[in-house]
């Protein structure tokens, strides 16, 4: 299948090597030195996955009081994992290219464009209102996809199995999918639950997918966090 990546920095031997790292923090290395000598963390096999974002860019505009819009605008870019929804700031845009990729390394994106509208507008309504102390709306001119090259490696200490995820782009642990790995799934077994449309990462449609019927949802998500900012301070 051909999607849209991030680019990968390091080989799978280079991610084995990192997740066979422990930190042990300094009681670990304390205690490492008083002669304990911990067991060691074993990489039992290692495989290439890819893992999808959303990525929303738009520009807040605050208004006067009174309601009116004012000339304060301000640009934000911010993406959410496909995985279970969480939602971060980015800096500028990390390049990207398209490969063509198994179904068995791709995960399924539980969630669709409309989602990613309302959870990421609702982000960047709340960072507007902490740098500004306005709820502004939400104006997006650009959504698309994008998947994010990870190595899952699956690591034995002692009598424990688990999994560490290293991110293949930024070269370093990704701590939530070491948790949650296990709860993910692959387009070659579940991909009628995959949540993504095709325009969204297709080449055919373009660099990116501008948004246009969907921008009330982002509006709608700005309008909520306002009634129930004005909620509270009703309640207060």
């Amino acid at each position: 299948m051909l999607i849209r990546t991030t680019t990968t920095r390091m080989t799978i031997e280079q991610a084995i090597e990192l997740a066979g790292k422990d930190n042990n923090g300094l009681i670990g290395d304390l205690i490492n030195k008083l002669g304990h000598k911990e067991k060691k963390t074993e990489v039992l096999k290692a495989k290439k996955f890819y893992y999808p974002y959303y990525i929303g860019g738009a520009v807040m505009k605050f208004k006067r009081a009174g309601g009116r819009i004012s000339e304060r605008h301000a640009a934000a870019v911010a993406a959410m994992e496909g995985g279970f929804g969480t939602v971060q700031n980015m800096k500028g845009r990390p390049a990207m290219g398209y490969e063509e990729v198994p179904l068995d390394q791709i995960v399924v994106c539980r969630f669709d464009q409309a989602d990613a509208e309302i959870r990421i507008a609702r982000h960047m309504a709340k960072q507007g209102q902490k740098m500004y102390r306005s709820i502004p709306a939400i104006d997006f001119k650009e959504m698309y996809v994008i998947y994010k090259p990870h190595y899952a490696c699956l690591c034995q200490k002692g009598d424990k199995r688990f999994f560490r995820v290293i991110d293949a782009e930024i070269q370093n642990r990704n701590y939530m999918l070491d948790i949650k790995f296990r709860d993910l799934t692959f387009m070659d077994k579940n991909m009628e639950n995959n949540k993504i449309d095709k325009k969204m990462y297709s080449p055919a449609h373009g660099e990116s997918y501008t948004l246009n019927e969907h921008n009330n949802a982002p509006q709608q998500a700005a309008e909520n966090t306002t009634e129930n900012t004005e909620t509270k301070e009703n309640e207060a």
